[in-house]
C-alpha cells in the first residue's frame, strides 16, 4: 500500500464523511499524505472556505492534508473536453 490517498472526497461534495472525518480515518491507517478533492460546483462551494478549511486539517493533523479540486472542463458547447 502506498501511503497516500491522492482522491478523496468529503461532505462539501458526494463524500460520505467530513473533512475531519477523512483526516481522522487517514491518521488511523497511517497515510502521510491525504489530497482532498472535491467536486466544484461553484454555486455550492466557496473556494476560499474549502481551501481554508482544509489548510487548518493539516495543520491540526500529523497527515500532510492537500487542498485539490475535481472538476468537469467543458467546450464553449457545454461538451467535456
Amino acid at each position: 500500500m502506498f501511503p497516500y490517498d491522492a482522491h478523496t472526497h468529503t461532505t462539501m461534495s458526494d463524500g460520505r464523511n467530513s473533512l475531519e472525518e477523512n483526516v481522522r480515518c487517514a491518521e488511523a491507517v497511517g497515510l502521510e499524505v491525504l489530497v482532498v478533492s472535491d467536486h466544484f460546483h461553484p454555486e455550492r462551494l466557496d473556494l476560499r472556505q474549502y481551501v481554508r478549511a482544509i489548510v487548518e486539517a493539516d495543520a491540526a493533523s500529523p497527515v500532510k492534508v492537500v487542498p485539490g479540486i475535481e472538476v468537469a472542463v467543458q467546450d464553449s458547447e457545454g461538451r467535456l473536453l
